[in-house]
């Protein structure tokens, strides 16, 4: 009688691909490294925000619904405390009570994803408006010339 081997998982497996496939592939090593560039944005932004630091993790504990300490902002800032970093998850409610954006645009420098603010997303706005604008007057001006043509030949 011939004995069937059952330890085997059924469930699918995902094979994954060579790290070329992917988008990272062409980054150089450390090359997403932000910690510092975001630590330069949190005191750049808390030396500019109207509110001291009490205020400021008051406030966002409020928005968190989690508690933060004027100790927790003191940390993020500080030079000496390099394993101290602004949790993602915070930075949202940071960026609101400081009313500065850089510490996200910190976070996210150099990966191809950009913040706007709400005055850059007018400009862009309007940008993107100006180009529909003006694609929509090419075409505009190619259905006319069609017209034209076709005047010419008597189809009309």
């Amino acid at each position: 009688m011939t004995k069937f081997n059952t330890n085997y998982d059924p469930r699918a497996k995902q094979l994954s691909l060579p790290f070329k496939h992917s988008g990272s592939f062409d980054c150089p090593a450390g090359s997403f490294r932000r910690s510092e560039a975001v630590q330069e944005a949190v005191r750049s932004a808390l030396k500019r925000c109207l509110l001291d630091r009490d205020e400021i993790a008051e406030e966002m504990s409020r928005l968190l619904g989690e508690k933060i300490s004027s100790n927790h902002i003191a940390n993020w800032a500080a030079e000496s405390k390099n394993g101290w970093r602004l949790p993602l998850e915070y930075a949202a409610a940071f960026s609101a009570v400081t009313n500065d954006n850089r510490v996200i645009k910190a976070a996210f420098s150099g990966s191809g994803i950009n913040v706007l603010d709400d005055k850059e997303m007018t400009y862009f706005e309007i940008g993107k408006a100006v180009e529909e604008k003006r694609e929509s007057d090419i075409k505009l001006k190619e259905t006319r010339s069609r017209l034209q043509t076709l005047r010419l030949r008597g189809d009309i």
